[in-house]
């Protein structure tokens, strides 16, 4: 399995007609007008892969600094209008489903012949999220800069056929020790 290149899946997951034409049959564009789905999505990628979005008002700050027209911004209320739309939800599944299917196919290509000789292959990743404050005294956060209160995701997942094996959540304070697989022969 060779590292993921992103180049053809990214032309893939952004084409501008596909993009259009879906947008449409799900009722989330009636009409291509001033917030088009291409710069929509790019910006929410942008901006969601930043890690900076507290707000709508990051995202639609976002969206209006990646537009090609940089001339006619876009109102506060039509950007959020947009986005509370049932369709948008709809037209964002269809979406993140694409980019899944697009993604999923580079990681169904064989494996180096170096990691063959292995029977299984466990990856662990932990990925920390803030929550609201309030939630501090149940989920601490080991960094109060930001946010009191954080939870952690510690998933653990077979390499080789991309299934988890363990997800565990703890604040963040918590040990990712506690949260790694012991090592064993694990079935399939």
């Amino acid at each position: 399995m060779p590292i993921i290149t992103a180049t053809k899946p990214l032309i893939q997951l952004f084409n501008e007609a596909w993009l259009n034409k879906t947008a449409k049959q799900q009722g989330f564009c009636k009409r291509l007008r001033n917030i088009r789905p291409l710069e929509l999505i790019s910006s929410l990628v942008s901006a969601f892969g930043d890690g900076n979005v507290d707000a709508i008002a990051d995202l639609h700050r976002t969206f209006d600094g990646i537009r090609v027209n940089s001339d006619a911004s876009v109102a506060y209320k039509p950007f959020h209008n947009q986005l509370r739309k049932p369709e948008f939800a709809e037209f964002m599944q269809t979406v993140v489903s694409r980019a899944i299917a697009v993604f999923g196919k580079q990681l169904t290509e064989e494996l180096p012949s170096k990691l063959q000789q292995f029977e299984q292959i466990l990856i662990q990743d932990g990925s920390s999220f803030a929550l609201h404050p309030d939630l501090a005294d149940t989920f601490p956060n080991r960094f109060k800069g930001r946010s009191p209160a954080a939870v952690e995701c510690h998933m653990t997942m077979f390499l080789t056929d991309e299934q988890p094996l363990q997800l565990g959540i703890s604040a963040d304070t918590a040990s990712e020790r506690d949260y790694l697989t012991r090592c064993q022969h694990y079935e399939k």
